[in-house]
């Protein structure tokens, strides 16, 4: 009997090695032998019991006691399995446990603060991980930040998107990147002499030990990656089964929920918030313009009647101070009724190649004799469904802007370069590659001192500005109008590179 125990025993551990991707350690693999022994011993002596009960009616005895054990096997296992994994598995339960917290939780957060926070704080409570970074999306789609950790912080706390895209595909993919399957990876790969591949997957492990991560998942939804979460035991070499991982994917796709609840949320608070200004930028047309008016028109009036003196005296430069002040206040209510207001355009398909030259007829007339300006516009590019004119107000916006940027400087450089940018997207949950989306791209670059860091996250705010005499509305009257036409405004700046505005427009492909 002891041999045949043990032989069965031998075979359980050779199936386990055969069929599991991860060999468990030693307490899982005896928590599950003794959820198979118990479940054994309780069934046998059920069935043992019912047919000793009585010798004569066998068959009929036979019938009961099999019938009483497909009864009490599903609750009778489920007990039996909750109570082993208790006692073997109380780091596992009490992160599953946690997860659950957390899902159920994340089930009522729309702002991202409130997301980070409850993350954090779920995984700071959970024994099974000693480092966790949650890692999301910027405004402009170039990287992803990191916005809250547990343990040390990651010497990385930035993501570039081109990482993402060289090193992490399975990542955006919707696929897990686990460090120990990067290794083995390489490791065949070395084997096979793919020394390519295997430099791959050399950089890819570099990039996890740089976020000291042994498991990134991707937080994807809506067909796209809203970010990443990282998970790490640093007590074991290779802490988490296929189980944990699939416990964590599972909170994954739950912030990847919450991700996209916060971003309707705030569209609509954008949209109550434009409602708003709407509604009160009729009552500021009526109630500031008419007075501007009158303001001016007297100004004027006895402007005119001063200059009509042989000795004008200081009142009239006083009275022209008050006329321009007039001017500025009423492009200032301008601009401000243009953002508050719905788009009043007439979008058709427009030569974005035609309006950019248009646009640079009008601005060379009073542009600086010492700016070089240089243009590489690419020929045969698809039309953009827009309203031509606000589109020009959007060109020569950014084109004083730029000038305006370099005026401390001699050497003032401009550049302008149109070109189609070809994006292939990965479907979701699949190894299959999708399409091409083709978009247009309008780039104005100057060689100016760059924007600070903390001017950036505040570009496009109303009514902020760094100028002594602008309203703060031009950028973010140029991001309604590109966002009104389905683009985007992409920025980068740097001290030694300049700044890049960078107009991006969905297009027909070709």
């Amino acid at each position: 009997p002891i041999g045949l125990a043990m032989t069965l025993i031998y075979l359980y551990v050779i199936s386990q090695s055969i069929m599991r991707y991860r060999i468990f350690d030693l307490y899982e693999m005896l928590g599950r032998f003794a959820v198979l022994s118990l479940m054994g011993i309780s069934l046998a002596t059920i069935y043992t019991g019912l047919v000793s009960w009585a010798d004569k009616a066998f068959s009929i005895n036979a019938f009961l006691a099999s019938l009483v054990i497909l009864i009490l096997f599903d609750p009778l296992r489920d007990l039996v399995e909750r109570k082993i994994t208790d006692f073997f598995f109380r780091e596992r339960a009490q992160l599953e446990q946690e997860v659950g917290h957390l899902r159920r939780r994340l089930s009522h957060v729309i702002e991202t603060e409130e997301l980070v926070s409850v993350l954090v704080g779920g995984f700071s409570k959970s024994r099974r991980l000693t480092h966790a970074a949650v890692y999301l999306i910027d405004p402009q789609g170039t990287g992803f930040d990191l916005h809250g950790n547990i343990g040390p912080k990651p010497s990385s706390e930035r993501i570039e998107a081109a990482q993402i895209r060289r090193y992490l595909r399975p990542v955006t993919q919707g696929k897990p990147l686990m460090a120990s399957v990067v290794a083995q990876n390489r490791e065949r790969f070395l084997q096979q002499n793919a020394t390519n591949s295997a430099q791959r997957e050399a950089e890819t492990a570099e990039l996890l030990r740089a976020l000291q991560a042994d498991v990134l998942l991707p937080i994807y939804g809506d067909e796209q990656l809203h970010g990443v979460l990282s998970f790490k035991d640093e007590r074991l070499g290779d802490p988490f089964s296929p189980e944990d991982v699939g416990l964590l994917a599972g909170l994954a796709g739950q912030v990847a929920i919450a991700v996209e609840n916060s971003r309707l949320y705030k569209q609509i608070k954008e949209r109550d918030r434009l409602a708003a200004l709407g509604q009160m930028a009729a009552g500021l047309a009526h109630e500031i313009r008419n007075p501007l008016g009158s303001i001016k028109g007297a100004a004027q009036f006895v402007e005119e009647l001063s200059q009509s003196k042989e000795d004008p005296g200081p009142e009239a430069e006083l009275l022209g101070v008050i006329v321009e002040e007039v001017d500025r206040l009423n492009r200032v209510l301008s601009d401000f009724l243009t953002y508050a207001r719905p788009s009043s355009g007439r979008p058709r398909l427009q030569d974005v190649n035609k309006v950019l030259k248009r646009t640079l007829q009008v601005f060379e007339a009073g542009k600086a004799s010492a700016l070089d300006l240089s243009m590489d516009l690419s020929e045969d590019l698809p039309g953009v469904e827009v309203d031509a004119e606000r589109l020009h107000q959007v060109f020569l916006n950014l084109l004083i802007n730029a000038v305006q940027a370099m005026e401390e400087q001699k050497d003032k450089r401009l550049q302008l370069s149109t070109r189609l940018r070809k994006v292939r997207s990965l479907r979701h949950g699949t190894d299959s590659v999708g399409g091409t989306s083709h978009f247009l791209e309008i780039r104005f670059t100057d060689n100016g001192p760059g924007i600070p860091h903390e001017v950036m996250d505040k570009l496009f705010i109303p009514f902020f500005t760094t100028k002594e005499k602008g309203s703060g509305l031009g950028l973010a009257v140029c991001q309604r109008i590109i966002r009104d036409a389905g683009g985007e405004i992409e920025v980068r700046s740097s001290r030694t590179q300049g700044t890049s505005f960078t107009l991006v427009f969905p297009t027909e492909e070709k």
